[in-house]
């Protein structure tokens, strides 16, 4: 992997099995659930939308991860077949977790999206599990799948800033916006098809975009894979 942020990036799939599988995602709308309020939803449920209540966060888990394995289990092999190449070890579902599942973003009445928040992905402080209690939560890695975008390709900015290097300069509850304010972030670009894969504990967000089909949604598969003993642990 780079120096910078420890980002890698490479086709898992190709464009038209993207396309194939954005299009199940959109016909899966009674199944998605709006995130705060504003155009970004999830199929599939995110421990961070749930990390204040872990068993209804386990529940829903149980009800979702069987819809996602009917609807993309051809899709979730090849993801951890390329994630097994690419972290050099075995990758499985963590017990009980939530399957990785889709952000699904649509534009404004601007026709433009703004971009996420800037944020590090530390899920993983709020989670046990039984079956994995030898978790490793300093050796995480965050993907991200392209799999639809009207802007032609998805894009994500990270900072150059780990989690325990913001702690040091700016103080426990320091301000993520500000400390995003301080240096510029690294743009990545990448296609449908095209998939990161970068370390957890380095700020990031989505990256902004526009559209002039404001019916075409930026479509992303994405999750989190855990060192364990037995190798990779992956969830959202």
């Amino acid at each position: 992997m780079s120096d910078h942020c420890s980002v890698i990036q490479n086709r898992v799939i190709d464009v038209k099995d993207a396309a194939h599988y954005a299009d199940r995602v959109n016909k899966l709308r009674e199944y998605h659930t709006s995130v705060w309020g504003g155009g970004l939803s999830t199929l599939g449920l995110a421990l961070y939308q749930m990390d204040h209540d872990l068993d209804a966060y386990f529940a829903s888990a149980r009800r979702l991860n069987k819809i996602l394995w009917r609807e993309f289990g051809p899709l979730y092999k090849q993801v951890f077949s390329f994630l097994e190449n690419t972290l050099g070890n075995r990758v499985m579902f963590l017990d009980g977790s939530a399957f990785p599942g889709f952000h699904i973003i649509e534009t404004g009445n601007d026709g433009t999206f703004w971009g996420g928040m800037p944020h590090f992905d530390l899920s993983y402080q709020s989670l046990c599990s039984p079956t994995f209690s030898e978790l490793s939560p300093t050796d995480q890695y965050s993907f991200t799948l392209a799999l639809q975008s009207p802007a032609g390709a998805v894009r994500t900015d990270i900072w150059n800033l780990e989690y325990d290097s913001a702690l040091e300069k700016y103080g426990q509850d320091f301000d993520r916006m500000s400390a995003s304010s301080d240096t510029p972030p690294r743009p990545y670009l990448y296609h449908p098809g095209e998939m990161i894969v970068f370390r957890s504990d380095y700020m990031h967000r989505i990256g902004e975009f526009s559209s002039d089909t404001p019916d075409l949604c930026r479509v992303t598969l994405q999750g989190h894979a855990l060192k364990c003993p037995r190798g990779w642990a992956v969830y959202w």
